[in-house]
């Protein structure tokens, strides 16, 4: 309350001053001429709260601008943790991983141009499958997929989970 005091004070001061009257308020003034100077006085002091929330989201948005980095994350050549050089996959191939998560995956390269990369857990329930050949199997309940994650045989019914893989300066990184 104090607060309020020590802010609104000068303010209905400086009305007072405007409209031509003294500082303090005096017992002849009518109640009309008290009405106007905390109308004032309001106005004047919602206006100077919003002039000082324009300035301060304004100085924050322009500190915001000048912290902001002049690259943009897609614009960064690696986006995520590299996996290997593309150099030391050959082509019809796989690598295992482990994906960010911490779960196993699996970085393939079924031709010279193409990596692949996918969730080495099984869709049916959970288990680690194994690269075999051209494809997955999952040695819990037999379930079989190709190289690009589809399933071949059951009783799994989804397909493996990609993992998003590019080609930054010859390593082989998630996207």
């Amino acid at each position: 309350m104090k607060m309020m005091r020590r802010v609104l004070l000068p303010l209905r001061a400086k009305v007072r001053r405007k409209l031509g009257l003294l500082t303090r308020g005096t017992p002849d003034e009518g109640p009309a001429v008290q009405e106007d100077v905390k109308r004032r006085t309001a106005l004047r002091g919602g206006l100077i709260a919003a002039a000082t929330t324009v300035v301060g989201v304004a100085a924050g948005s322009a500190l915001t601008l000048a912290r902001r980095p002049e690259t943009s994350p897609e614009d960064s050549p690696s986006t995520g943790p590299v996996i290997a050089a593309a150099a030391d996959i050959t082509a019809g191939s796989a690598r295992p991983f482990t994906a960010p998560n911490g779960a196993p995956a699996y970085l393939l390269r079924p031709t010279p141009d193409t990596f692949l990369a996918f969730n080495a857990t099984c869709t049916h329930q959970g288990c680690p499958v194994s690269y075999v050949g051209p494809g997955f199997r999952c040695p819990c309940h037999g379930s079989t997929f190709d190289e690009n994650g589809q399933v071949t045989g059951g009783p799994a019914r989804a397909s493996l989970i990609e993992i998003p893989v590019k080609v930054v300066d010859g390593q082989v990184t998630i996207a």
